[in-house]
C-alpha cells in the first residue's frame, strides 16, 4: 500500500507514525510541515496510492490531492471543526 503522510517535526509522534507505516509495509512519501509551500505540488507531483495522512500538519491539501488517494484521506485534527487550524484544542 502507498501512503501519502502530511507530518510536523514539531511533534514527538511523527517518528512513531512513520515508523508504524513502515512496519505494516506503507511505501511512504512524507511532506514535513514549515517547507516552502509553493513547492508543495512539486513534492506530491504525481503521487497515486491509497491513504492521504494528515496529521498536525500546516498544510492544507487542496482537492485534487485528495482525490488521488484510492481508498481513504484521513485528517487528524484535535478540535471541533468551529475551531480550524492547528491548536484549536487549546
Amino acid at each position: 500500500m502507498k501512503a501519502l503522510v502530511f507530518l510536523n517535526k514539531k511533534n514527538d509522534y511523527s517518528k512513531k507514525i512513520v515508523l508504524f507505516l513502515r512496519k505494516k509495509k506503507f511505501k511512504i512519501k512524507i511532506i514535513w510541515s514549515g517547507e516552502n509551500y509553493e513547492n508543495l505540488s512539486k513534492k506530491i507531483g504525481s503521487w497515486k496510492g491509497d491513504f492521504i495522512f494528515h496529521l498536525s500538519s500546516y498544510y492544507k491539501i487542496p482537492q485534487k490531492t485528495l482525490n488521488k488517494a484510492k481508498k481513504l484521506s484521513i485528517n487528524f485534527h484535535t478540535a471541533l471543526p468551529k475551531y480550524p487550524g492547528r491548536g484549536g484544542y487549546s
